[in-house]
């Protein structure tokens, strides 16, 4: 029974570490992830400037 359940955690395991990226200088880094967007920018100066800025352009 123990080494069934040990054997299934390193398998987890296994899965989780390949997937999940890579640990470098005590930081991880995400790995397959892409370039991160860029922070929209919002005007808080009114709802309506807001509001303007976030409507879908009509094609």
């Amino acid at each position: 029974m123990t080494k069934r359940l040990f054997f299934t955690a390193a398998l987890m395991l296994t899965a989780v570490s390949v997937t999940a990226g890579t640990i470098a200088n005590g930081t991880g880094l995400p790995s397959g992830c892409g370039t991160e967007p860029a922070i929209p920018v919002i005007d808080s100066s009114s709802v309506d400037a807001s509001a303007a800025k976030t409507k879908p352009d009509k094609k």
